[in-house]
């Protein structure tokens, strides 16, 4: 199953992540920094991959309401709010932040891969 960070797209948006950690339920948040160039922001909204538990097509980078940008890795609430409530759901979330942290493959060849 393809995962963000399987996306030819994440090198990019890879330079603008970053992995918060939270009181609420779930160690992380995973946030994005908001490109200054439109293209680009388009460009991030358009990306598609199978959500963590339903497989079914979703948008990963999404916008709130104040404009700045989150990653999720599951079905947005309205489409199917189990799915981001889910174990397959936060064992993605923890392969990002981990990712982001430094730890693990980057998914990316290395030189001397």
């Amino acid at each position: 199953m393809m995962s963000l960070v399987d996306h030819p797209l994440w090198p990019e948006v890879r330079l603008s992540a970053r992995a918060e950690c939270t009181a609420r339920p779930g160690p992380w948040r995973l946030e994005v920094t908001r490109p200054s160039h439109p293209a680009v922001m388009s460009r991030w909204l358009a990306i598609q991959v199978p959500c963590a538990a339903c497989h079914r097509l979703m948008h990963p980078i999404r916008r709130r309401p104040d404009g700045s940008l989150r990653i999720a890795v599951a079905c947005a609430h309205t489409a199917n709010e189990g799915c981001s409530k889910g174990w397959k759901a936060t064992q993605e979330v923890e392969r990002i932040a981990s990712l982001l942290h430094g730890h693990g493959p980057t998914g990316q060849a290395g030189l001397f891969d």
